[in-house]
């Protein structure tokens, strides 16, 4: 599963047209049943906005590119060995339950499905989270924890989006990994300055992939991570 970028609009939506869903499958390749889990988490979240403060206001005018399109990016980036998945902050879900949604795909073609741990020490989020995994048949797991409290299985690979700033995602993740896991984290413009910063304290491998939902955005791919003093 790859990600064509669109046709007629640039990945900064230059044009100001919202990302459909149609937009987002033409993209993604992905089948006509995970839109339609997709649609309804999306739905599901516009309703429960009205009570609960889930995500930016704002984002909700462009939803398909700024949390479907945004989290999905990172699917592709799980190879086959990548089977435990720890998101941290899951807030409402994204990354985690979008790519656990994507998932489904490999699970209905008879490969084994991964398993998706999201911390989020909000409970009214957790419930939300636990709403959507109900609806979607996902193979996902709440944990209702802050991430240092976190007690289950290590991780393949370990996501976040707009949770904290890297030297702490890093500090955060470190524990959290099995042998030969990898972090995986959508950061934004300020991206150089929060590597040169964790790069004070921490030695690791770092790759950048450019982000397709904004070309300003990256997808930090970390691996081989040690603490300096831990030397």
């Amino acid at each position: 599963m790859g990600y064509a970028t669109e046709s007629n609009t640039s990945t900064e939506n230059a044009s100001g047209k919202p990302l459909r869903a149609e937009d987002f499958q033409a993209m993604a390749g992905v089948s006509d049943a995970v839109i339609e889990h997709l649609s309804s988490y999306l739905n599901t979240l516009q309703r429960w906005q009205k009570k609960i403060n889930l995500v930016g206001a704002a984002t909700l005018s462009d939803p398909w590119r700024r949390h479907i399109l945004d989290s999905g990016q990172l699917y592709p980036l799980l190879s086959e060995s990548d089977m435990t998945i720890v998101d941290i902050g899951s807030g409402a879900g994204f990354p985690a339950l979008v790519l656990a949604i994507l998932d489904l795909q490999n699970v209905n073609s008879g490969t084994h499905a991964r398993q998706f741990h999201l911390i989020e020490s909000d409970s009214r989020k957790c419930i939300f989270l636990n709403e959507i995994i109900r609806l979607s048949g996902v193979a996902g797991i709440v944990h209702n924890v802050r991430v240092e409290a976190y007690m289950g299985p290590r991780a393949d690979a370990v996501t976040a989006r707009a949770c904290a700033p890297l030297a702490q995602l890093v500090s955060w993740t470190a524990p959290l990994l099995a042998a030969r896991g990898r972090g995986l984290f959508l950061k934004g413009k300020k991206v150089q300055d929060e590597l040169t910063l964790t790069a004070k304290d921490w030695r690791m491998d770092v790759i950048k992939h450019t982000s397709v939902s904004d070309t300003r955005g990256v997808i930090l791919e970390v691996k081989n991570l040690a603490q300096y003093n831990d030397q």
